[in-house]
């Protein structure tokens, strides 16, 4: 036993290895540096419990089997570079000092910049190394290994740099904890994997790294799993999470399988900016491990911008701490081929926390962008983005309504009943809480429901013209439903939750099969387009639906309808309040749009509701001649138009309506001829014989006035004098009397002031007035039923 504790010099070591004593290796100290640097050892060597006082050399060596130095100890380096070990390389409990710094002479520190230095090496079985302890940086920078790698309760106090790897199994980064030993895995410095080449999976479990994890450019040809460890020790048990103090940089990298985090915690940001995955998985730890705590993942920020996943993304429960340059969430032109999900669909009031943006724009998702429960003290942005399925920020009533159609569970249905039911929006949950959302340009190919969505912003921030507390939609294309609010009734009772919006929501230009509006939503009432109300400038909607309109608060302020399409109108209305209602539409906006006006004018006449339609075009002319007039400068024209406009009010439109009302001039018509008739034409002494019925009776004796007059000659006489261009060739000798001295008798009355010429004259040029306008209305109305 003596004999194993002893030392003994660098070449009594190198002489009994040479004859392969092995046995009397165990437990010595060896003194002064071993070198075998370029030999060649035919078989397997086994070094247990040595201890090294000076640097060892392994550089360039050939190792016919395997090398186990489990349990050694290097005072000062170990050098593996470009070692060939056909067999495994064991370093189980393997300690390697950095005495080598302090060390006044003997040994050059430049030669080796690491306490353990294997670059280049290349082992034939696997690298296994439980309890590896360096007390400095390690480097197996462009190592080959043919098996995997195992590094559990490994401790590394400086940089590990595996830069260049490649791997023919798996790498497995994990804690070691059991009845006799518990040690963590962590590297103090920077953990490097770049560019390298993994055949198998990639494990970190409950993997300390004090800095950043370089992982950027590598090829896994499996999976990656980076998780939580469950310890165990003395009776104990519990979950350690994996950190890392830095960033987690998997940027331009291949992973042909999933790359999965679990109960992870990242100081700096997840990179996975034009990086390629199966997917991605960001899922909750087991609260069997965990308990009341578990959670997936904390990070700085994550961006994933041009990365494509080709089954999706998950990110249940995320936070994001925003302690980043670049905060947020970026999946911005990454391409997904399915879902996008950010919530995990538990309602416990979890749900992922953002502090900074989400930003996907320009991103191409080949399922639902799943946005629901998700708390971001940025914004929301969608623009130009490509969905192939549903845009979902769901409410309580969402949820609600989905699980009655799929007849769920009576307890379910009931707890989304109490949700559905609460006043107050923390406890109506989930809510997606954002401070902005925009989604311009975006293509949906299924619906978007925003009925939970609310939109944070103060009135000062509304005021001072900041994006805050805005829904920017403008240009967008939805295939189905766009709901800002939804309504689903259960058992006889009404439930619906709406979108809140502070300040103004903009869908200018969007193309949008059926879009749903509450009254509810939109909390300011300002007049002021940019900072408040609903703008659908030249929207083309199939059917436009508001609901609760019988609320306190009507349609949105300002409601702006600039060229607008919409198919079908539903305001739920009845017919007695059909008009009452579309005026108040189109009042909702303050500035005067003869296109907003045509539109529904348009919609109500296709509809059959003509009366409704023609009150509609008569409130667009009479508001459009007040815009003029309040636009107008004060000068001569004003003055005209001021004295002129009672005239204008009593024929245009209280005499025709605009045009949409003609037949309210048969009241004059036929007052007019009632009067002709009753009071003119009756009296024979009105009339006198024409030119030609004098000349017919040349020679004869003509009468100054008809011996013979009845009804029917009066109404002859008034058809010809009150249609215009009418010749019924009837009474043709008589006429309405032009002589200077016939006064006009009218009920019998002798009226020395005008002649019955005058009379007709007069009757002439009110009827020549009143006839056309009747009559293109006529005929307009004919040829558009016909038609």
């Amino acid at each position: 036993m003596e004999g194993l504790k002893r030392a003994i010099s660098a070449a009594e070591f190198k002489e009994r290895l040479g004859r392969k004593a092995l046995d009397e290796l165990e437990r010595v100290t060896v003194t002064g540096e071993v070198s075998f640097a370029g030999n060649e050892w035919p078989g397997r060597l086994q070094l247990l419990n040595v201890t090294f006082e000076g640097p060892v050399d392994l550089s360039n060596a050939r190792i016919r089997g395997s090398l186990d130095l489990a349990g050694c100890v290097f005072l000062r380096t170990l050098r593996l570079d470009n070692c060939r070990i056909d067999g495994n390389l064991v370093l189980d409990k393997v300690e390697v000092h950095a005495l080598g710094r302090l060390a006044p002479s003997g040994y050059d520190w430049k030669v080796v910049d690491q306490q353990l230095s294997a670059e280049a090496i290349h082992v034939g079985g696997m690298l296994k190394a439980v309890s590896l302890r360096v007390h400095g940086s390690a480097s197996f920078a462009s190592a080959s290994v043919n098996g995997s790698i195992h590094l559990r309760g490994a401790q590394i106090f400086g940089m590990l740099d595996c830069a260049n790897l490649h791997c023919d199994g798996d790498v497995i980064f994990a804690n070691r904890s059991d009845a006799r030993e518990r040690s963590l895995t962590f590297v103090r410095g920077n953990l490097e994997m770049q560019n390298a080449r993994i055949a198998g999976n990639i494990a970190f479990e409950g993997l300390q790294v004090l800095r950043n994890c370089l992982m950027w450019s590598i090829d896994v040809g499996g999976n990656i799993f980076i998780s939580g460890a469950v310890q165990e020790y003395d009776g104990e048990k519990w979950g350690e999470p994996t950190r890392i103090g830095g960033d987690l940089n998997l940027a331009a990298s291949d992973v042909r399988g999933h790359v999965q985090l679990e109960s992870t915690i990242l100081s700096g940001a997840l990179q996975l900016f034009s990086s390629s995955a199966t997917q991605l998985a960001i899922t909750i730890g087991s609260e069997s491990n965990w308990g009341a705590g578990a959670f997936s993942l904390k990070a700085a920020a994550i961006d994933a911008g041009g990365a494509t996943i080709k089954r999706g993304a998950s990110l249940n429960d995320v936070e994001i701490t925003g302690n980043h340059q670049d905060s947020g969430i970026s999946f911005r032109n990454a391409t997904m081929g399915s879902h996008l999900n950010f919530w995990s669909g538990l309602l416990d009031g979890s749900g992922t926390r953002v502090v900074g943006d989400i930003d996907c724009r320009s991103a191409d998702i080949g399922g639902d962008c799943q946005l629901t429960n998700v708390l971001a003290d940025g914004a929301v942005s969608l623009d130009d983005a490509t969905i192939a399925g549903d845009v979902l920020c769901r409410s309580a009533v969402s949820l609600l309504d989905d699980a009655i159609k799929r007849e769920a569970g009576v307890e379910k249905v009931r707890s989304l009943l109490q949700r559905a039911r609460a006043e107050r929006a923390e406890d109506a949950g989930p809510n997606t809480s954002v401070r902005q959302f925009s989604m311009s340009m975006v293509e949906v190919s299924n619906d978007i429901d925003l009925s939970g969505l609310v939109l944070r912003a103060t009135g000062e921030e509304i005021e001072e013209g900041h994006n805050y507390g805005r829904l920017t939609a403008d240009d967008c294309s939805v295939t189905g439903e766009f709901l800002l609010a939804r309504e689903v009734t259960w058992r006889d009772e009404c439930f619906r939750r709406e979108a809140e919006i502070p300040g103004s929501a903009h869908l200018r230009g969007s193309t949008i099969n059926t879009l749903v509006v509450a009254d509810g939503s939109f909390q300011s009432r300002k007049a002021d387009p940019e900072r408040s109300g609903l703008c659908l400038d030249g929207c083309r909607i199939d059917e436009m639906i508001f609901l609760g309109l019988n609320g306190h608060r009507g349609f949105p302020v300002p409601l702006t309808l600039s060229d607008i399409d919409v198919r079908i109108w539903r305001l739920g209305e009845t017919d007695a309040k059909r008009l009452k209602l579309y005026r108040a539409l189109l009042n909702s906006d303050p500035q005067f749009r003869s296109s907003s006006y045509l539109s529904i004018e348009q919609f109500l006449r296709k509809g059959g509701y003509e009366d409704a339609a023609d009150g509609i075009y008569r409130s667009m002319m009479r508001r459009g001649y007040r815009a003029r007039r309040a636009s107008q400068r004060f000068g001569p024209s004003w003055v005209l138009r001021w004295l002129f406009s009672p005239f204008r009010a009593l024929l245009w439109d209280l005499g025709i309506g605009y045009g949409t009302a003609p037949t309210r001039l048969l009241v004059p018509i036929l007052a007019l001829f009632a009067i002709g008739f009753t009071g003119v034409y009756t009296d024979a002494r009105n009339f006198s014989p024409t030119l030609l019925e004098e000349i017919k009776q040349h020679g004869g004796e003509v009468s100054d006035v008809p011996r013979q007059w009845n009804g029917w000659d009066a109404a002859s006489i008034g058809l010809r004098t009150h249609i215009p261009l009418i010749g019924l060739g009837v009474r043709d000798e008589w006429e309405l009397a032009d002589d200077g001295d016939r006064p006009l008798y009218l009920w019998q009355q002798r009226i020395e002031a005008m002649r019955p010429e005058d009379f007709g004259l007069l009757m002439i040029l009110l009827n020549f007035a009143l006839w056309p306008p009747l009559l293109a209305f006529a005929l307009r109305r004919v040829f558009r039923q016909a038609s």
